[in-house]
């Protein structure tokens, strides 16, 4: 069987700081409470069944362990492995070490597509194994030339064992460590060595595989919410999309109306224009692929509970789509944008909408109806200011955008100050 890792989760573990401990032998027992150094044990083990031996290829094996164990530990951002139609990293073949002067230790891997090899995965651990990275290495006479012969190793029909790793040469001058700062999405620091038991290894030894244990990435809503909003924007740049608001926009008979868009053979079509109630309605499509809807609001508000709870509904139906876009009277357009499914459904699973009326829209359980209901009355009647910050506080997976001056869907964040028993709520919209 062939075991491939899907490209886009590279994008969780690049700059990935990890630490684990071991005492130095070298040194007196008195000094060593106070100097331990945080290394990677795995790469340091040389007992046998370890990873560490007489060659090179532990290298291999324990950057590829990491990146395993790092989806072990936080399934929920595991990418579906088994799709070969989008880009992966094939970590069936490496290159072999390179060294750079200071000691770097760096190995690359082929990411392919449709048979192809049309990137690099690198990896890098310092000299003394306490800093390790996984990056995208710059274009040049290295990256292509290595690209050219992982796909001679490869060949047509090529099979390698699922738990081998096979080494190709590079017979050209060693690669430059290149990372591209654009691509850091999450950056880990573990306990220090208090924690030492925690991540196996601690001192060098044991024969077992070690098991770190990473903490949750310390990613800001803004970055967790950018790629949804980016892909909110770009979808609002097609015609089918500004017709089809232009078209509800100019409606004007006190309704909500709206449409389905959905992607058909790479077009994104709308569906015919649909008409509520006048807080209310229920969009219908036949798409296979639904990727957002769009309606108005009769009022200048916000997207409700109701539509955030229609989203989860939507999305759980078709993963496909994770939009909905709210347009009021004066211009304001919102949209609510799914960024994290698993962090959604438990949500949904902690706090299942809650609609005695099936005539009314669904709204918040309570007391959380009542918390939505007490910011919003409390600074003006802003609905916008209580939902965007009801959702990062519940962390909902599912932030609220606004679209700016120039177009972009941008994320709205509500910070609070408290001061004599008085809380004061700001809202600011993500650069």
């Amino acid at each position: 069987m062939k075991r491939i890792i899907n490209y886009t989760g590279l994008l969780f573990l690049l700059l990935l700081i990890l630490n684990s401990c071991r005492q130095d032998e070298m040194v007196a027992e008195a000094q060593q409470q106070s100097e331990k150094v945080s290394k990677f044990g795995i790469f340091s083990n040389k007992k046998e069944g370890s990873l560490a031996r007489e060659n090179d290829m532990h290298y291999q094996e324990g950057f590829r362990y990491l990146y395993f164990r790092y989806f072990e530990l936080y399934p929920e951002e595991a990418p579906d492995f088994e799709d070969t139609s989008i880009p992966q990293v094939d970590f069936r073949f490496a290159t072999h070490v390179f060294y750079e002067e200071d000691s770097t230790k760096m190995v690359f891997y082929p990411i392919v597509q449709d048979g192809k090899v049309i990137e690099l995965l690198g990896a890098s651990l310092n000299a003394d194994d306490t800093y390790l990275s996984f990056f995208f290495h710059q274009d040049g006479e290295f990256k292509d030339e290595a690209i050219a012969s992982f796909e001679r190793k490869q060949g047509p029909d090529r099979e390698v064992e699922d738990t081998d790793i096979e080494e190709v040469v590079i017979p050209i001058y060693r690669p430059i460590h290149q990372q591209f700062p654009g691509y850091l999405l999450a950056n880990f620091t573990l306990p220090g060595s208090g924690g030492c038991d925690k991540f196996g290894n601690c001192s060098g030894g044991g024969g077992d595989l070690p098991s770190p244990v990473l903490p949750q990435p310390q990613v800001t809503p803004c970055e967790q919410a950018q790629t949804a909003s980016i892909k909110a924007t770009d979808l609002s740049n097609h015609s089918e999309f500004n017709s089809t608001k232009a078209t509800i926009a100019g409606m004007n008979n006190g309704l909500e109306n709206g449409a389905v868009l959905g992607d058909v053979n790479g077009h994104i079509t709308p569906t015919s224009i649909q008409t509520g109630s006048q807080y209310s309605i229920d969009l219908q499509h036949s798409f296979s692929n639904p990727v957002a809807d769009i309606h108005n609001h009769s009022g200048n508000t916000p997207p409700s509970p109701g539509d955030f709870y229609g989203l989860i509904t939507a999305n759980n139906k078709y993963t496909t789509y994770t939009t909905r876009y709210v347009i009021n009277p004066n211009g304001t357009v919102y949209a609510l944008v799914v960024t994290n499914p698993a962090a959604m459904n438990a949500f949904l699973q902690q706090f299942p909408p809650s609609q005695p009326d099936p005539n009314v829209p669904p709204t918040f359980p309570q007391p959380l109806f009542n918390e939505w209901d007490d910011i919003s009355f409390y600074n003006n009647d802003n609905k916008e200011m209580a939902l965007a910050f009801m959702l990062d506080k519940y962390n909902t997976g599912i932030a609220l955008t606004k679209m700016d001056g120039n177009g972009n869907f941008k994320k709205l964040n509500v910070s609070t100050n408290t001061s004599n028993g008085n809380t004061k709520y700001n809202i600011t919209q993500c650069p």
